[in-house]
Parts: structure tokens; sequence; C-alpha cells
């Protein structure tokens, strides 16, 4: 664009626009009189015996309407590349002023960023990457604390015994689903025998149940079943294999119905003799 060329448009037999270089797109069926339109540095006049001009920078068939010269357009900043079709894809792209604008748009966002990351504009790129390490190194070790805080609730907690199997029902303070998973490791390995653990914790603001069984309880009490009574009563749902289960309620008020709801239905099953 900087040596703004001149846009010629021609009328020429589609056989010799061709001849002469003109690029033909997607196919399309065209009349036998065609527009071409070329930009280059001296018009394409010999229609009769057409010859390529050399220092073209475009030359197409085109009906559209276009400037008179190159420089018109001034600086071209593409925006965006889709697709419109099979084989087709359209390019947007602002132009002129507009492109301008845009640059100097981004050179303040630029200047921004780097005075938040306290690092200059050819820094930021490095400067973000060591600030997402360093997020994603805290956030594992966060993840490791809840963990260890979800589990030191239940170490060395009871169990009561219904039937021939323990079980524990039990609302913890956990962040995630999987530090209340891991509460209910913690349970499960503490515990020998025939075991059933149900789980509750508000997390996210609602809450979140956790259902456990051995094999051998969970052919009679399957944690799936557990959970989704508990669920239920808070308002949602739940469900999962017969020995691990997950659901969640709507109402973190009725966390404690809800866990009275797990509790009766472990009750009934196991209270019969296996």
């Amino acid at each position: 664009m900087r040596e703004n060329l001149d846009v010629h448009i021609d009328h020429q037999s589609y056989e010799d626009a061709l001849a002469g270089g003109a690029l033909a797109f997607f196919g399309e069926k065209y009349a036998e009189t065609v527009r071409v339109v070329s930009v280059c540095p001296v018009p394409f006049s010999d229609t009769a015996h057409p010859e390529p001009v050399e220092g073209c920078f475009s030359r197409e068939l085109c009906g559209g309407t276009h400037c008179h010269a190159a420089g018109e357009v001034g600086a071209i900043i593409i925006t965006g590349e889709t697709s419109i079709g099979a084989g087709v894809r359209r390019i947007e792209a602002v132009s002129g002023r507009a492109a301008v604008e845009r640059l100097r748009v981004q050179e303040e966002t630029l200047g921004r960023l780097g005075a938040a990351l306290m690092a200059p504009q050819g820094e930021i790129e490095a400067r973000v990457a060591a600030v997402r390490d360093e997020n994603e190194r805290l956030r594992k070790q966060v993840q490791a604390l809840e963990r260890r805080v979800a589990r030191s609730q239940v170490e060395g907690g009871t169990a009561t015994v219904v039937g021939d199997a323990n079980v524990v029902v039990r609302r913890v303070e956990a962040a995630s689903a999987d530090a209340l998973r891991d509460a209910g490791d913690a349970i499960k390995s503490s515990l020998r025998g025939r075991t059933v653990i149900l789980l509750a914790a508000v997390i996210d603001g609602k809450p979140t149940f956790l259902a456990m069984a051995t094999p051998e309880v969970a052919k009679r009490c399957p944690a799936g079943d557990v959970v989704r009574a508990a669920a239920q009563a808070a308002g949602g749902s739940g469900g999962g294999r017969p020995e691990l289960a997950q659901g969640g309620g709507t109402d973190a008020s009725k966390i404690d119905a809800a866990l009275a709801a797990g509790r009766r239905l472990i009750e009934e099953k196991l209270g019969e003799h296996p």
C-alpha cells in the first residue's frame, strides 16, 4: 500500500482475462465479458493480445467497487478469519483511520499491562507466563492444604454400628469436591471391615454430598441410593456407583435434614440381616 499503486478497471473476455494473469475464485461461473480489477503500476489495456503486466500487486475478476489507488486504503489490520462454507474462508479487517485507532488502543493497553506487571512492553509476554506459572503453583498448594484440612476434621472420629457395618454420617468443611473425597478416603482407611460413609459440605454456596460403601455393604446399601436420598432432601439429585457416589442440592440450610434422610436410608437397608 505504501507504493500507492493505481487501481485499474478493464472489461475483457473471460479467456483474455485469465491469459493476462487475472485470478478467478471459488469456481464461480462468469459471463463472457468480465470486469478485471488490477492493482498495477501501469494500466492493462491490450485486450486483443493480453500479456501479464509486471509488478502487479493483484489482478482479479471482481464485480465490487474499489478505490482509485492502493494508498487510499492505508494500513490494514486483519481482525478475524472464519469459514463461511466448504473450502471458503472470510477475512475481516480494518483499514485507514480505523486501523490506526486500533493500533493506538492496543498500544495504550500494552502500556497499562506493562505498568501493572512492572515490566517493559518487550517483557510483558514473559512476565505473564511467569505469573501464570506462579498462580498454578499456588493453586496446587491451596488444593493440597484444603485436602489436608478436610482430612484432619475426620481423623480420630468414631463410627456408629448399624447391623454389621460401621456407619459415618457427618458434615465437614471442604472447599472442593476433591477435598470432600479425601475426607471420605481418610475415614474409609481408618475403619476396618464393612463401612458406609455419607459426608456433606457447602461448596460454592451449595450443599455437596459424598457417599462411600465397601464392596460387602454396597450390595445391600449402594452409595448411589444413599447420596440420592440426601441430595433430594436438599432440593437436588445425585447418583453413582454402588461403592462411590456424589450429589448436590440447592438449599444449604437443609444439609442437616439431608444427612438425616441419608442416615434413615442406611439404617433401613443395614437393619436387615445380611
